[in-house]
């Protein structure tokens, strides 16, 4: 059984294409090869002589690179190539594998010698696979090349690249350096969408980013500093409470250590345990004592004293546990409806303060979104 094509020509009229570094010189190359393939007429031939007219070789491009579909990692088998005329006649498929060998000739007759090699190497695979290169994946890879002409596919790659990036999680333990680098790529993806998002919605997709150990913290740190709108602002507060938690955590470290091998950490001997007794029951006095003055001159004058020495930078708010101004009136846990709409994250720790006091589930009127 044998396929024959008839043209207009022995070769296409197109431009020689000597790169793929140039999207809209390709672009241009793309629109001459459909143009080309719908003024070449294909004819099938049987083993009997009889001949069939299926259109042109704008089929062919139309099935095998507008309108095709790349198979999904879940299905088993690899999409088949079915060309078919504007009435809806299927080529044989011994037609389809001859026009699209044919299609790769033609087409390679077009490139430059570097091209040549290039896709030589990536599409000619018959010494090895015993079957001819096809035009359609070797159209389908030109044409990937010029995506990015498109302002909207450039603007939807940037949005995914940066949605991506913000549902990335940061791992456990960072360091403040980290944390900024995070930061720095959240900044430079951003930068690249059109509109960029608000920095008030990049302070919330961050902190739902940072580590579980150290979130709440975030959370509480950003509404104290009131660092709800400006992205810099707010990682100068982050690095100070990831910083503070590294320390907690080193100590914690040394102490597990001591305690399960008896050898002060940076140092080759054991501890002595007497020194070590005798140290804890100073702690201990000292705890006595401390707890006595609390007691004897109340929780809010020593919180006032601290305030006024600097040393916290609000009021402490004793029904909430936190600290900020106005009391009362300024609390987020008694009026809910205080909460910025920028900081709607805040609410789910909100509201978990608010069950702990027993107070009334506000949940439905008031949800977390992030």
């Amino acid at each position: 059984m044998t396929a024959k094509q008839t043209t207009n020509g022995s070769d296409f009229k197109l431009i020689a294409l000597k790169n793929l570094n140039q999207p809209e010189l390709i672009q241009s190359w793309v629109h001459d090869v459909k143009n080309a393939a719908r003024t070449c007429p294909v004819t099938y031939i049987d083993d009997d002589g009889n001949k069939a007219s299926f259109g042109h070789l704008g089929h062919l491009y139309s099935a095998g690179v507008t309108k095709w579909t790349v198979s999904l990692a879940t299905e088993t088998e690899l999409h088949k190539l079915v060309v078919k005329t504007a009435s809806g006649k299927a080529w044989p498929e011994e037609l389809v594998n001859e026009m699209d060998a044919e299609l790769y000739s033609r087409l390679y007759a077009t490139f430059g010698p570097e091209l040549r090699i290039r896709m030589s190497e990536k599409f000619d695979k018959e010494e090895t696979t015993g079957k001819p290169p096809r035009a359609t994946e070797l159209l389908r890879y030109i044409v990937s090349k010029i995506k990015m002409v498109d302002p909207r596919a450039q603007e939807r790659k940037a949005n995914a690249d940066l949605e991506s990036h913000l549902n990335t999680s940061m791992p456990g333990g960072i360091t403040s350096e980290q944390m900024f680098e995070w930061c720095d790529k959240t900044e430079t993806l951003n930068a690249k969408c059109n509109p960029g998002k608000p920095e008030h919605e990049l302070i919330e997709r961050t902190i739902m980013a940072m580590p579980d150990d150290i979130v709440e913290k975030i959370e509480i740190k950003t509404e104290h500093a009131g660092a709800h709108s400006d992205y810099h602002a707010a990682q100068a507060e982050w690095a100070g409470v990831i910083e503070r938690h590294e320390e907690r955590e080193t100590r914690r470290a040394s102490a597990r250590a001591m305690n399960a091998t008896g050898i002060a950490p940076g140092t080759a001997k054991p501890a002595d345990n007497q020194d070590i007794i005798e140290m804890q029951k100073k702690i201990d006095e000292l705890k006595t004592q401390l707890c006595a003055i609390i007691e004897s001159n109340g929780v809010t004058a020593g919180l006032e004293a601290a305030h006024a020495t600097g040393m916290v930078r609000h009021p402490y708010h004793e029904p909430c546990g936190s600290c900020h101004p106005d009391g009362d009136d300024g609390c987020w846990m008694m009026h809910l409806d205080q909460v910025p709409k920028s900081m709607g994250n805040m609410l789910a720790g909100l509201h978990r303060k608010r069950a702990a006091k027993n107070l009334p589930d506000l949940t439905a009127q008031y949800p977390h979104h992030n």
